[in-house]
C-alpha cells in the first residue's frame, strides 16, 4: 500500500544506512516497514553468519529506498 504522504528516496536510504531498520521505520513511519527489514536480518544472520550481518544490514537501505520510490509512484506523487 502507499504511504500517505510523498517521501524521498535518497532520504529513506540513509536513514536505513545509518539506523538501519528503526531509520527506515522511522522515516517511513510504518511498522510494518521495521518488521520486514528486523525480519531478512535475522534471517540472513542465522542463514550466512558472518557476511549475512553485514548483508542484513545493507537490506535496509535499500529496501527503505524501493519502498518510498514505489509508493510515491503508486499514489501519483
Amino acid at each position: 500500500a502507499p504511504l500517505p504522504e510523498r517521501k524521498k528516496p535518497a532520504i529513506a536510504f540513509a536513514a536505513g544506512l545509518v539506523f538501519g531498520a528503526l531509520g527506515v521505520a522511522i522515516y517511513l513511519k510504518s511498522a510494518k516497514d521495521f518488521f520486514i527489514c528486523v525480519g531478512m536480518f535475522l534471517f540472513l544472520s542465522v542463514v550466512l553468519p558472518g557476511i549475512g550481518s553485514l548483508l542484513g544490514w545493507g537490506f535496509a537501505p535499500a529496501y527503505g529506498a524501493w519502498r518510498a520510490h514505489t509508493s510515491n509512484e503508486t499514489a501519483g506523487f
